[in-house]
């Protein structure tokens, strides 16, 4: 009679995954290959687990076993968004490599740039930019990562998304695609846009 997985085994298996315990990780699947993609009971997946603590030989493990790159936990966060709001920019690359999408949005509708630019991670915020992520996107209010970030007093990085469309050398720089491209604001628009507080970002670092 073959043994059925507990939720205690998800539980171990994701917390090695966060420890970076290649061989106990490997073990798992091997035995379950499913648990690629399982929840632990704080509702984290194992790839979520590596990216926040920058596990990225696991994080490839996970993603050659099977695991789903950007699936989401219960508040829209993907493994993307942990790894770079944690500031774990080798997994975040490998995670990029592999095709996550950097502009994905969560429940909130905030994507990771927007994430970053209010928490004020100055660091995060220039990694985005230098891997493209779109700076014209909007939330549900209409808000953009640059408002976020002057709303929540990281005005440096504001400026810093703001002059981005700019290169080094004066020469524009061909602004991304986005999904919704922000509109033109009035002056009346912008003055109401500033006086709505902006909401708070539902990211927390996944527990093991």
């Amino acid at each position: 009679m073959s043994y059925a997985p507990t939720q205690q085994d998800a539980d171990q298996f994701v917390l090695a995954a966060a420890k970076g315990d290649l061989a106990a990780a490997a073990e798992f699947l091997d035995q379950y290959p499913a648990f690629s993609n399982v929840v632990n009971s704080s509702g984290a997946t194992a790839l979520a687990m590596a990216a926040a603590n920058e596990q990225t030989e696991i994080a490839k493990l996970l993603l050659a076993k099977g695991a789903w790159i950007d699936k989401r936990d219960e508040k829209g966060m993907t493994p993307l968004m942990f790894a770079v709001l944690n500031g774990c920019t080798k997994t975040a690359e490998t995670l990029l490599d592999k095709g996550a999408a950097i502009d994905a949005k969560d429940h909130t509708g905030w994507t990771i740039l927007m994430q970053a630019a209010h928490a004020g991670l100055t660091d995060s915020v220039k990694f985005l930019l230098e891997k493209g992520a779109a700076t014209d996107w909007v939330d549900e209010n209409e808000q953009t990562a640059e408002m976020l970030a002057r709303w929540g007093g990281h005005h440096a990085i504001a400026d810093l998304i703001d002059g981005w469309s700019i290169l080094p050398s004066g020469e524009e720089k061909e602004p991304p695609r986005a999904e919704t491209p922000v509109k033109d604001l009035t002056a009346e628009r912008l003055e109401k846009l500033k006086n709505q507080r902006p909401k708070q970002s539902p990211f927390t670092k996944p527990k093991p």
